[in-house]
């Protein structure tokens, strides 16, 4: 099986949010502490949009996938940040906390606000990568 590397598309993102969905399903075999649900039935698609704005309106931010060249499947999903000054850092906004309905606000506040709040204290504002990646079975 080769893997390759391809851009992310706005139709990957929404492969990416149904995987993510059925990874957080309140009803599935791990309930999730940060997102217990229940979920509004256009929650989906509401991450979808929200990801798709962030890509095409974050300059910092380049999103790639890794697809099963075999079944083209997608088998992973990174999005990282490049922050390439002091400045950049500086001016970047916080890592938004979830909020939206079928969220434990308290839980990613501690989840969440604690990965900033170690990352603040251990970048400051050099120049650094900040990844976050996905990866399916």
């Amino acid at each position: 099986m080769a893997i390759v590397i391809r851009e992310v598309s706005d139709a990957d993102i929404t492969q990416t949010c149904n995987i993510e969905h059925a990874a957080y399903n309140p009803n599935g075999p791990m309930p999730s502490t940060l997102f217990p649900g229940p979920f509004p039935p256009n929650s989906r698609e509401m991450r979808v949009e929200q990801i798709i704005s962030m890509r095409k309106n974050d300059p910092t931010a380049q999103y790639l996938k890794a697809v099963d060249d075999e079944t083209g499947e997608q088998i992973a999903f990174a999005k990282w940040h490049t922050y390439t000054t002091p400045e950049a850092v500086a001016s970047a906004p916080m890592r938004p906390i979830p909020s939206a309905p079928g969220v434990n606000v308290e839980a990613c506040k501690a989840f969440f606000g604690g990965l900033v709040t170690k990352k603040k204290e251990i970048m400051g504002i050099k120049p650094h990568l900040c990844m976050y990646c996905f990866q399916f079975d």
